[in-house]
This record gives C-alpha cells, sequence and structure tokens, in this order.
C-alpha cells in the first residue's frame, strides 16, 4: 500500500484533549484526501473466575466504549468528504498505538489522557509513541492556532533533520501557511569560572557554519516547493528555547526523532519532550532517517 492510501490514525479515549486531536485528524485527512481511522486502545482485564487464581484466570475483551461511536458521527458530520473508520483495540496503550503506526501515514494523540492515570501516563504514552512510532506521529496540544500562522520546523543537518524539514514543507502547502525554518547553535566553550569564553574565531565560525547548513537545507527545498514563503531562523541559543519560541507563534510545530549538529545529544529524551510538554501548538514528530 502506497503512503498516499495509508489512513490518517487518531487515537481517542473520549477525553476532552482526545477531542481537540480528533478534529486535529480529521481535518489533516480531509487535506491529504485520506481516510481517518479512529482507535480507541484498551488493556486486557483479568478476572477471577475460580479458587486457583493462576490457573483459572482469563482475559475479558472490554465492550466498545459509546463515545467511539459518537466520534465517528462527529466527524461524519464536520467533514462529509472523510471515509472514517474505527475499532478498538485490546493491547497497551503505547505498543498498541506503535503498532498502527507500520500501516499509518500519520499518527495523532492527545496530550492528555481521559482518567487520572491516562493524564499520568499520557507523556510517557506520547514520548513511547514518538520514539518508536514508525510513521510521523503528532501530540496535539495548545489553543487552536490560528490558520494564518507559519508551520515550524527545527533542523541541524542529520538526515533526520532533511526529512522533517520535506514534511514540514508539504504541511505548510497543505494548510496554505508560510514556513520558518529554526537552526539553533551554541558555542559550548566554557571558562574555568563556569562563564561563556569562546577562543578567539571560534563563535564566528561557528555562526557562519550555521547559517551555511541553514541555506543550503533552504536552497533543497525551494527547488521542490517554489512557491512556499520562507522565512529563515538562526539563532545562538538553545534548541529548546528556539523551538518553543517558534512554537508561539506557529499553529505546527516539526522536529526530527534524532539529530546531530546543534542538536546533538538532544534527541527525544530532551528536545521532544519539552516540545510535548511546552509547546504552544501541535508537534509533529518525524521518524529517524537511516544515516547509512
Amino acid at each position: 500500500m502506497s503512503s498516499s492510501q495509508l489512513p490518517v490514525v487518531v487515537g481517542f479515549d473520549g477525553s476532552t484533549y482526545a477531542l481537540a486531536a480528533l478534529d486535529w485528524a480529521a481535518a489533516e485527512a480531509s487535506r491529504r484526501t485520506a481516510r481517518l481511522h479512529i482507535v480507541h486502545v484498551s488493556p486486557v482485564t483479568w478476572v477471577n473466575v475460580g479458587p486457583d487464581a493462576v490457573s483459572l484466570t482469563q482475559p475479558v475483551p472490554p465492550s466498545r466504549p459509546a463515545y467511539l461511536d459518537d466520534a465517528v458521527t462527529r466527524v461524519a458530520a464536520a467533514w462529509p468528504d472523510v471515509v472514517v473508520t474505527s475499532a478498538e483495540v485490546v493491547d497497551g496503550a503505547a505498543s498498541g498505538l506503535v503498532s498502527l503506526s507500520a500501516e499509518a501515514a500519520l499518527i495523532v494523540v492527545g496530550s492528555h489522557g481521559r482518567s487520572l492515570i491516562g493524564r499520568l501516563l499520557m507523556g510517557s504514552v506520547s514520548r513511547h509513541l514518538l520514539t518508536h512510532a514508525r510513521c510521523p506521529a503528532v501530540v496535539v496540544r495548545g489553543t487552536p492556532p490560528s490558520p494564518a500562522a507559519p508551520v515550524a520546523v527545527g533542523i541541524d543537518g542529520s538526515p533526520t533533520a532533511r526529512e522533517a524539514l520535506r514534511l514540514a514543507c508539504t504541511e505548510a502547502t497543505l494548510l496554505r501557511a508560510s514556513l520558518v525554518v529554526v537552526h539553533a547553535w551554541r558555542d559550548l566553550s566554557l571558562n574555568s569560572f563556569g562563564q561563556w569564553y569562546p577562543p578567539v574565531n571560534v563563535h564566528d565560525d561557528l555562526e557562519r557554519d550555521a547559517e551555511s547548513l541553514t541555506a543550503e537545507a533552504v536552497s533543497e527545498i525551494t527547488v521542490a516547493f517554489p512557491d512556499l514563503e520562507v522565512h529563515v531562523r538562526v539563532r545562538e541559543n538553545h534548541p529548546v528555547e528556539a523551538l518553543l519560541d517558534a512554537s508561539r507563534e506557529s499553529q505546527l510545530l516539526v522536529v526530527g526523532a534524532h539529530g546531530r549538529g546543534a542538536f546533538a545529544g538532544m534527541s527525544l529524551g530532551s528536545v521532544t519532550t519539552a516540545a510535548i510538554h511546552h509547546s504552544s501548538c501541535p508537534v509533529m514528530t518525524v521518524p529517524a532517517a537511516h544515516e547509512g
């Protein structure tokens, strides 16, 4: 099955946060002319049916929640052009979504769960999904963005960042929005007192390298997306601060799952985790590209 035929998958648990993810995913499916697959993931429930709890326990499949059918009705009413399917999946929340990502063009979740446990675990579920998803994954958070807001993307020169840039261009085109390309760099030289103290010429060299890297990346996308309005931000700053700053005026923030260069060592454990918890807009993470 080609990527154009793969569905947009959204994890749904009936919560307010899940409704925001559902609406975002439905609008995205409409833009892509793709099927929307709404999924509720439930864990297996075990009950004791006899005195021997070891040998006489059995899994009990959960009943289909009514709000899953309500979600289908909601999408059909608001986005009549979108083909909608739904399913109840019995699995762990994180592992179930990761499995579904293998046959999805995009997988979408809300920033929090329905229950107290769901709210506590959503951070770990989102992180696991964004770490292991086989397709781009989106965590929907923040206030509803302005349709005039740009798409922002963080780059660092890695193959994964180049793929993130390409997908950000595609999203900006679908949204009829401009694109903001963010590259953050920082001289990590310290003096004996722990203060910034760059060696002679190193600061200027790093700045030139950052500007050159960004210019090269942008020149590649202008060929493939000649009508896209692109703005460039090369900042001497921590990458998390630079990306969160960009998210405040964007309708989508795109980052790679792993990177190098200015984001060296700042993989999903820090940059993307910070984006998930603190971004002012939805966050899309692009799976790590093969470096070979």
